[in-house]
């Protein structure tokens, strides 16, 4: 009795498809990476761009309408006025 299996070599379809070559994907690759990166790096320079736009956050005051005084320890002082 023999048997069809083969030991030596490993399990691979080598029956099916013989003569059909697969189309080569390298260049499809490098190109779709080259796309994405420049993508990448383009968004990054215009985020970087409109972050170096932006105002500051806090909004400019005079300072003659800020009170500025060192804290003290006691009681706590209110303001005559309700807010």
């Amino acid at each position: 009795m023999t048997s069809n299996l083969n030991f030596h070599r490993p399990a691979t379809r080598r029956n099916h498809f013989l003569g059909i070559k697969s189309p080569d994907q390298t260049k499809a690759k490098r190109k779709k990476r080259i796309t994405t990166i420049t993508l990448i790096m383009g968004a990054l320079a215009i985020i970087n761009v409109l972050l170096a736009l932006l105002e500051p956050a806090a909004p400019a005051i005079e300072r003659n309408l800020v009170w500025i005084d060192t804290v003290k320890r006691g009681e706590l002082a209110r303001s005559p006025m309700p807010m």
